[in-house]
């Protein structure tokens, strides 16, 4: 796995010598609020210390809190932009952590926008303020919050607070515990030995997997590629265009979501949304794609494949046959020209328009959206299936390395990048099952409705095919005839 694939922070204990003076929920000015007072080494004005990398959201004086000099601090990555930290239940938020009682701000050259990395001093004790001695508030709140809001009981507080029991660890070799809070925090609070985490949140049934997003011309111009690959996107499959080869069909960011790709260094696969209805247009959709694919550099260029996109309200009508048939016929023709070939449907769409089991044993590449809760997050599901890549999400709230609110986002589990093409070359399509065409030989239902136009285009072919068919009849008359 990529070293920069899902790596995410935990939040540290913001002292480096840990003494809790006030748990969450006391009798006195914390009834009811989720937050702790910590004062460091006795009889010391110790430091606050950034939990994870953080950023400086506001500067909060008296006329906004009666506790003064309060900094809230905003979890952040290293431009500044919003990011998740791991809680101590798995669980992972964008969170604010609000210090207060500091004395004097300038000691740090507080300012808002400035960005702390993990464990750097940003706080110092003090007693501005409700406060009795020397010591630091803290609050933990979800999401990027820029101000205290007054509660009903008459504290201000940061909203939608987490529980400093499920926020914070401690780390071997670095906190020194001179007073847990009374032993509260003991069994919540975990010692570790990194505070930076891999994340393995796939299904655990399957190895390890690549992290990558597909893009159109709706994303070109909304994402920042150099971002992107820093926070671990290993491979782009960009549209190629819709339908059939006809330049108003192809995807006006084609060519600059394939640049900027080549210029980070990121690799890719393409696809293209299809509108066919039968054999030959899926044929054509098939050359379409080649053709473009083959102009920026061919099978090199795409060792992610070429995808054929099915899911057109207007192939909801036809059977799974016939749906069926024109991802094989698109994929002989892909894998014909060097190239991976694979399906991308939904999962719902694998199971009642596809014959998923056919594509399998064809040797397909099968790359299957199923979201779950479309939350951002991945989530595990139950898919009967093999495949390859899962489109597992179209939320983008963190907005990370793109502004926009959608963006599709995958996991790969099979190595396209070692693979040869040649191991998956599936075998020639059956004859086409076509709906709404009055050209069938049906005297022997189990000979099946083959269109001859649409599996031979040449007229001997079609003399030759319809003489063997006829021939074959005569045989088993003949054997009627004999065992009657």
């Amino acid at each position: 796995m990529n070293d920069n694939f899902m790596k995410i922070q935990r939040l540290a204990v913001p002292m480096k010598y840990v003494s809790v003076s006030q748990i969450e929920n006391s009798q006195y000015n914390h009834k009811g609020l989720l937050a702790l007072d910590m004062n460091g080494m006795d009889a010391q004005q110790d430091y606050g210390r950034a939990p994870c990398r953080v950023k400086v959201l506001a500067i909060l004086d008296k006329e906004t809190t009666t506790m003064n000099n309060t900094v809230l601090f905003g979890s952040c990555d290293e431009q500044g932009n919003q990011v998740k930290v791991l809680l101590n239940d798995g669980t992972k938020e964008v969170v604010t952590i609000a210090m207060t009682h500091i004395n004097t701000l300038n000691k740090f050259d507080l300012k808002v926008g400035k960005i702390y990395e993990q464990l750097d001093i940003c706080y110092l004790e003090g007693m501005t303020g409700n406060a009795t001695g020397n010591h630091i508030h803290f609050e933990v709140g979800k999401g990027w919050q820029t101000k205290k809001v007054k509660r009903s009981d008459g504290i201000w507080a940061l909203q939608d607070l987490i529980s400093l029991k499920n926020c914070f660890c401690l780390l071997k070799g670095y906190h020194e515990v001179c007073n847990l809070g009374l032993d509260i925090y003991k069994d919540y609070w975990p010692w570790v030995d990194s505070l930076t985490v891999e994340e393995n949140t796939l299904d655990p049934t399957r190895s390890p997997g690549k992290y990558g997003i597909d893009v159109s011309a709706h994303d070109a111009n909304m994402i920042n590629y150099t971002l992107a690959k820093e926070q671990g996107v290993e491979f782009v499959i960009a549209r190629a265009g819709f339908g059939a080869d006809k330049e108003s069909q192809h995807d006006e960011c084609w060519q600059k979501n394939i640049d900027k790709c080549n210029t980070v260094g990121i690799p890719m696969g393409a696809y293209i949304y299809s509108y066919a209805e039968n054999i030959q247009e899926a044929i054509n959709e098939a050359k379409h794609i080649i053709r473009l694919a083959n102009e920026e550099g061919g099978p090199n260029q795409f060792p992610y494949g070429l995808w054929f996109d099915q899911e057109d309200k207007l192939q909801t009508t036809l059977s799974k046959e016939l749906n069926t048939e024109m991802a094989l016929v698109f994929a002989r023709e892909v894998q014909a020209s060097g190239y991976k070939a694979g399906v991308y449907a939904s999962y719902d769409w694998f199971k009642n328009k596809l014959n998923c089991q056919s594509l399998v044993g064809a040797g397909l590449f099968i790359w299957i959206a199923h979201y779950g809760k479309n939350t951002g997050e991945f989530q595990e599901v139950n898919i009967e299936f093999d495949y390859q890549i899962r489109q597992y999400t179209s939320e983008n709230s963190d907005k990370l390395f793109s502004t926009r609110e959608r963006l599709d986002q995958n996991v790969c589990y099979f190595d396209f990048l070692k693979e040869e093409v040649n191991a998956y070359m599936i075998e020639e399509p059956s004859p086409i099952q076509e709906e709404n065409e009055n050209n069938y030989e049906s005297d022997f239902k189990f000979l099946g409705k083959i269109n001859y136009k649409e599996l031979f285009t040449s007229e001997d072919w079609q003399n030759i095919f319809v003489r063997f068919i006829d021939l074959i009849k005569e045989l088993f008359v003949i054997l009627f005839k004999k065992w009657k």
